[in-house]
């Protein structure tokens, strides 16, 4: 399991340690901004019951997968 920080510059007194090297595992907060949108979506289609989450996960695990054909399911 991995742990991320908040910023780069977050330290914890008794649990720094789980979160790796200093500086490191930080929370891409420009990319979820990008994709919250498709990741709301996503959210919403498995709880209105359009997917369900075990199927979300097999496509989204698919080696045979690329992100354009995912898009085009």
């Amino acid at each position: 399991m991995t742990f991320y920080r908040p910023s780069k510059q977050t330290e914890y007194v008794h649990i720094d340690s789980l979160f790796g090297e200093a500086g490191k595992n930080v929370i891409d907060w420009d990319l979820i901004e990008s994709q919250f949108r498709h990741l709301m979506k996503v959210a919403v289609s498995v709880r209105e019951g359009a997917i369900s989450s075990s199927t979300l996960l097999k496509r989204l695990s698919s080696p045979t997968a690329t992100p354009s054909s995912r898009s085009r399911r």
